[in-house]
């Protein structure tokens, strides 16, 4: 079991002045990043381009920051050892969230934690592409099933859970040139990739006395981290869920 992708956003308030006060930002961030740029968007892009890019000192993560979000997302996550990646993200979020939590225009709204895990036909002891499909409920064919992809949204506590499994595959194909029908195609791995997606957007919806704060954004990173290392691979195995308080 191997985490593949981890993606970090936090959700504010308009930053429509993100740009214009650069040097508040940056003095508030400086000393956690590297590589800090703005981008060319003009003041009328919609809100969801980008407006500053940057890395962590550590070259762990990239940072991207837009006038409603702030996304930080692991550089090569199936290249990091996990036990390196889960705590170093915590830290991050730590750092860039407390760094903005005080900037006049930009209030949390809500905060997600998505980890993408690739999970070996070992672990899982059956073909990957018929695990999932059985798993699949009310449906049957007997026709050979080549993809299939299970998702559930839960809702536990303040938070929205989406686990999402699906089957995946690498490939090897030979051909004469590129562009021509291929010699030979050959299935060289077979897996599983889980997602967990967890995120408190179910509170700031539904409870008007929520507030997210920074406390509330590690809290989530920690909860997704402890349920990768304890849950993620019985879940997988079992079906039974029931993690998050």
């Amino acid at each position: 079991m191997k985490i593949v992708n981890a993606v970090y956003r936090i959700n504010t308030a308009d930053m429509r002045d993100l740009k214009e006060n650069i040097n508040e930002v940056m003095g508030k961030i400086g000393k956690y990043i590297t590589d800090g740029k703005l981008t060319n968007a003009p003041a009328n892009a919609p809100l969801n381009i980008p407006r500053i890019i940057a890395t962590d000192n550590k070259k762990l993560f990239n940072i991207v920051m837009t006038n409603q979000s702030i996304e930080i997302q692991a550089i090569n996550a199936q290249n990091i050892n996990d036990e390196v990646l889960l705590p170093e993200m915590t830290d991050i979020v730590d750092k860039i969230g407390t760094a903005f939590e005080d900037y006049s225009d930009a209030p949390f709204t809500f905060c997600g934690y998505s980890l993408q895990v690739k999970i070996s036909t070992e672990e899982i002891k059956e073909n990957p592409t018929d695990y999932v499909a059985d798993r699949i409920q009310g449906f049957s064919s007997n026709l050979l099933v080549d993809n299939a992809m299970v998702r559930k949204c839960f809702i536990q506590g303040d938070y929205y859970i989406n686990l999402t499994m699906r089957n995946d595959k690498q490939m090897k194909v030979t051909a004469p040139k590129q562009g021509a029908k291929p010699n030979k195609v050959e299935v060289t791995d077979e897996f599983v990739i889980f997602e967990v997606d967890v995120n408190d957007k179910y509170a700031f919806l539904n409870k008007p006395e929520y507030e997210c704060e920074i406390e509330q954004a590690i809290g989530i990173s920690e909860d997704v981290a402890n349920f990768y290392r304890d849950k993620v691979l019985s879940f997988v195995q079992t079906g039974e869920f029931d993690y998050f308080k």
